[in-house]
């Protein structure tokens, strides 16, 4: 009986997990996008980075953001942004035209959706 629950114990968080995911593998209202832009070796895609920070401040002024954090990690300007949009309608649009504007693109740019702008990647 104790193997069961200590088995239970480590399997629950895997589900859990699993559980807020929805809408092809996008994460729910309660998540965040965060953006890493990364430098080939001649700096990061601004003109990409403008165009994400133009749609962050659109929902910005439609009061739609939960959280927004921004972080330099490298010399040439690679940049890690994070953003959570409240409500799960809003979140999806949002996360739609993000991942529109990353697929135009002319550098590598990924996104990654987390729980929050407080976890570690």
């Amino acid at each position: 009986m104790k193997k069961l629950i200590l088995l239970t114990l480590l399997v629950a968080p895997l589900f859990a997990q699993a559980s807020i995911r929805e809408n092809g593998g996008r994460m729910a209202a309660a998540a965040a996008a965060q953006i890493e832009f990364f430098s080939p070796g001649d700096g990061i895609d601004r003109n990409l980075k403008k165009a994400v920070d133009a749609l962050i401040q659109e929902y910005k002024d439609a009061g739609l953001v939960v959280a927004h954090k921004e972080k330099i990690v490298g010399r040439e300007g690679e940049t890690l942004v994070c953003v959570q949009i409240d409500g799960l309608n809003s979140s999806i649009q949002f996360n739609t035209e993000l991942e529109a504007l990353v697929k135009k693109g002319q550098r590598k740019t990924n996104i990654t959706y987390v729980a929050n702008c407080d976890e570690k990647k």
